[in-house]
């Protein structure tokens, strides 16, 4: 076994992008897939929930065969819900895609596909294994209970029981052929694997009791022995992107409309014979007037939002320390303190990198402005009072003098709502416990709720005064198509075409 044993496709490709969760039957994403420009000299890589229903699986292969060049395809867990109408079981709907990406011509297996890059696609389910000090016994929800599974793989139980060992242990022994004919170590072979499910607990940042249905460490053994330099996987709609022990994990999730880690275009993991660099590392991109908006709008938005939240829950976790029957209160806002710096940090390289706020000295007293109303807020939140505003900054040179003030006040309704979405703990928490809104204590939360709406006001006040991500797509869409002679019809194709490969370059 060695490096000839994986295919080589006919046509040789300098260029690999990456997407996962397309869920192309659900709201506008089948739409958003229908405007992507054609690019026949790349690979797409799918890793996997790109639709339930067997037809929308097939149309949207179809679809993104004609805007890419080839595709690479694993099915993920919405594809194998099932339905009594299907009158199948998810192995024999698992089997029927895999023949449906035979018949497409959509890969399934590894293959070489020039440059020095070989993709290899990894099937797998999940167990209760992923994350340390977590078993099924002690948080044990359904999930997944759309699909059914025949006794001859998981032996007993519940067929619509998805959890069982059982499933994972099926589908990663589907992989045993690919990984034994990998290419041999030492080899100058950029190998990129993929999967839907995650592979390692330092891959996954979302709640605990998700833990049992996220991937499986068996998935992360599998990446080791094909020798892959990356791995792309999905699932948790949560973005990745980190090296872990010379491996680049990265998850580039599009999700569901609304959703807050949503990407909306594939992420560039390999070009020109070598791995593509990281958001940052290729030097800022002139950006169009697009990008900037998505910037300003979407990226300085959010950093704004987990700024004031860092603050509130740093300062909040500072007074609840060595106070008597606070601990386990005071160690939760450590937590969220300490993800809310992750985000932080992942929306200021972006916005850095990108240029879209003018020189660092504008983010940094925006920061500054941030961490001011947070610790406000968290100060509020301890007395159990409403916030109230803090100071405004001096406006940075680089801001013009009419933002500058829309900025404050951004983050002023931002710091408002936080404090209202945090303060119900003041008055609802009875003892030393681990808050959390739940069916009990929310029709009492009615900060929160309060808060909710704040959120509304200070998101709508950004896209007004600051930046609306949309605008430029709204104005496009707004005409009707019957109104739009063909020279402006191609211009508008092409100004599309642009933006994308400005994103993929970065």
């Amino acid at each position: 076994p060695g490096l000839g044993e994986w295919p080589t496709l006919p046509k040789a490709y300098g260029e690999v992008v990456a997407w996962s969760d397309l869920h192309a039957d659900r709201g506008s994403n089948m739409e958003h897939l229908r405007c992507l420009p054609e690019l026949p000299d790349t690979v797409l890589l799918l890793a996997g929930d790109l639709a339930t229903s067997l037809d929308v699986i097939e149309s949207s292969l179809r679809l993104l065969q004609r805007k890419f060049g080839a595709v690479f395809y694993v099915p993920g867990n919405h594809e194998l819900w099932v339905s009594k109408n299907e009158g199948m079981s998810s192995m024999h709907k698992f089997l029927a895609i895999l023949e449906l990406c035979e018949r497409l011509g959509v890969h399934t297996r590894p293959a070489f596909i020039g440059g020095g890059c070989a993709i290899c696609p990894l099937f797998s389910w999940y167990k209760d294994n992923l994350c340390d000090r977590f078993s099924r016994e002690k948080v044990n929800i359904p999930f997944d209970v759309q699909t059914l599974w025949p006794w001859d793989i998981t032996g007993s139980g519940d067929t619509h029981d998805a959890q069982q060992p059982e499933i994972a242990d099926f589908f990663l022994g589907l992989n045993a052929r690919r990984i034994e004919t990998a290419p041999r170590p030492g080899q100058a072979v950029f190998v990129v694997t993929f999967s839907h499910f995650v592979p390692r607990q330092e891959c996954y940042s979302g709640p605990r009791r998700l833990c049992g249905v996220m991937g499986c460490r068996e998935l992360e053994e599998l990446v080791r022995r094909c020798g892959a330099r990356c791995h792309v996987f999905g699932h948790s709609h949560i973005a990745v992107d980190r090296e872990v022990e010379g491996v680049r994990y990265l998850q580039h999730p599009m999700g569901y409309p609304g959703e807050y880690y949503r990407k909306t275009w594939p992420v560039r993991i390999f070009v020109g014979g070598a791995a593509a660099p990281r958001d940052g590392e290729a030097g800022r991109p002139q950006l169009s007037e697009r990008m900037r908006l998505r910037v300003l709008g979407g990226e300085l938005k959010w950093l704004v939002w987990n700024a004031v939240w860092l603050d509130t829950n740093t300062s909040y976790a500072a007074g609840l320390a060595g106070r008597e029957g606070h601990s386990q209160s005071h160690a939760q806002k450590v937590e969220k303190a300490r993800e809310d710096l992750r985000r932080v940090e992942e929306h200021t390289r972006v916005v850095a990198a990108s240029g879209a706020f003018g020189p660092e000295v504008c983010l940094e007293r925006l920061r500054a402005q941030a961490a001011a109303a947070g610790r406000e807020a968290g100060a509020a939140c301890l007395e159990g009072r409403a916030y109230r505003e803090v100071e405004a900054l001096p406006r940075p040179t680089g801001v013009d003098a009419a933002t500058w003030p829309q900025l404050v006040k951004g983050v002023q309704m931002a710091a408002a709502a936080v404090t209202e979405m945090s303060v119900d703990e003041f008055f609802l928490r009875k003892k030393d416990e681990r808050w959390e809104l739940n069916q009990g204590n929310w029709p009492k939360a009615v900060h929160f709720r309060k808060g909710q709406r704040l959120q509304k006001a200070f998101e709508e006040h950004w896209h007004k005064h600051i930046a609306d991500p949309d605008a430029l797509e709204a104005t496009v869409a707004d005409v009707p198509e019957a109104a739009l002679s063909a020279e402006v019809r191609r211009e508008v194709q092409e100004r599309i075409a642009s933006c994308a490969d400005e994103l993929l370059e970065r």
